[in-house]
């Protein structure tokens, strides 16, 4: 009918909507995929605070601790840093996995990094070099075309539906001509069967829907 993918009690579970997304992602029906996103539909609840954070981060990691998947990823996501840029911002970075492999590797990069956890910056000022401080993407803002490249590693499934668009665009408008921007995220992680989402995941990615959301 003309309120398709979703009825009205559809709408209002989360999960559904999610689907919706996904399965729209793979067709042409752009403007749809896009009216999901609207606030009018039902989103997981948001747990992500930084006092949440803040017990996750209670312990430093190290890379080498880390299983070969993690290992893996921000392997991939150092080797996309081009070579002849030096300015960095890591949004939500976290313990600083990739700050440490990039210490490793010798990358002469001017890093900055933010995260809305306190214990997270008190690690990374104490680990590593770089500029580090406490911040949300939701309200930090940098002059217009300054970075040369912008990490959102594991980030931007914690960021909710009807807010993504906004971020990306401000991600983009940080970023110099040709700058870069380098993001990882889970695919089709089945929230919907997780007894407890513990990692306060607000999205059900899969490869359709950061696609369509990146060229949108």
């Amino acid at each position: 009918n003309n309120s398709y993918p979703l009825c009205q009690k559809c709408s209002k579970n989360p999960y559904f909507v999610e689907k919706a997304r996904r399965e729209l992602a793979k067709t042409d029906k752009t403007e749809i995929f896009k009216s999901l996103y609207s606030s009018s539909y039902a989103q997981i609840r948001n747990k992500n605070t930084g006092k949440f954070w803040d017990n996750k981060f209670e312990t430093p990691v190290f890379y080498d601790e880390e299983e070969d998947p993690t290992k893996d990823r921000i392997r991939i996501a150092a080797s996309f840093i081009p070579k002849n840029k030096k300015k960095l911002l890591d949004i939500g970075a976290g313990v600083g996995l990739i700050e440490e492999y990039i210490e490793k590797q010798g990358l002469n990069l001017e890093v900055e990094g933010i995260d809305i956890s306190d214990q997270s910056i008190k690690l990374l000022k104490k680990r590593f070099k770089g500029k580090f401080r406490k911040g949300s993407i939701y309200d930090t803002l940098y002059e217009k075309e300054t970075l040369d490249t912008v990490l959102a590693l594991e980030v931007l499934e914690h960021i909710p539906p009807v807010k993504i668009f906004d971020i990306l665009k401000k991600i983009h408008r940080f970023l110099k001509p040709r700058g870069c921007f380098i993001g990882s995220i889970p695919l089709n992680e089945k929230l919907w069967s997780m007894s407890l989402n513990e990692n306060s995941h607000l999205r059900e990615y899969s490869l359709d829907v950061i696609k369509k959301e990146l060229e949108l």
